[in-house]
């Protein structure tokens, strides 16, 4: 940690602060009187999702969570997705998976959901609220760079479920 003393200018320093407290934005600095502290322990998260389906879909996705915030080649990655269905889901459902490196395409195919085979899953899901928890091991093999994975769901009929999008940035261990 590194402190940064403002003595000579309280009016930056206040304004400085009061625009950091005012944002949701991490930070790596911490205010205190007329001290600021460059904090070098906050890691930044190296991941993020979002539900891509559209307010009608059967499938809501409300969280998702990575057992790891910063992920390198080699490790484990558990991933737990919660979301919600209005439908059941039947064997034969499938999801389209699509995983990009910066622009390239890495993987672009389907993969059943429900023989347990590629996800933890069993069918049939009945309607309400569900976790799946998958780990995967990245290879040691993996270049460090950004990922962008996105999961449509279809039913057995090639109906849309929903679908979630991940952002993973690898990071050398």
């Amino acid at each position: 940690m590194k402190n940064i003393t403002t003595t000579a200018m309280p009016a930056l320093h206040a304004l400085f602060c009061a625009a950091l407290a005012m944002t949701s934005v991490s930070s790596p600095f911490y205010c205190n009187d007329n001290t600021m502290q460059v904090v070098n322990s906050l890691p930044p998260k190296r991941w993020s999702w979002n539900d891509c389906g559209t307010p009608e879909s059967p499938v809501q996705i409300t969280d998702a969570q990575y057992s790891l915030d910063r992920p390198t080649p080699g490790d484990n990655l558990t991933i737990t997705i919660k979301g919600t269905s209005g439908v059941d889901i039947e064997d034969g459902a499938y999801l389209d998976v699509l995983l990009k490196m910066e622009e390239f395409v890495y993987i672009d195919q389907a993969y059943p959901l429900c023989d347990g085979s590629s996800f933890n899953t069993s069918c049939p899901l009945k309607a309400g609220t569900h976790e799946i928890v998958n780990t995967i091991a990245i290879p040691d093999t993996m270049p460090v760079a950004s990922y962008y994975a996105r999961f449509n769901a279809y039913s057995a009929g090639h109906d849309e479920l929903g679908c979630v999008e991940f952002h993973v940035k690898l990071i050398q261990g």
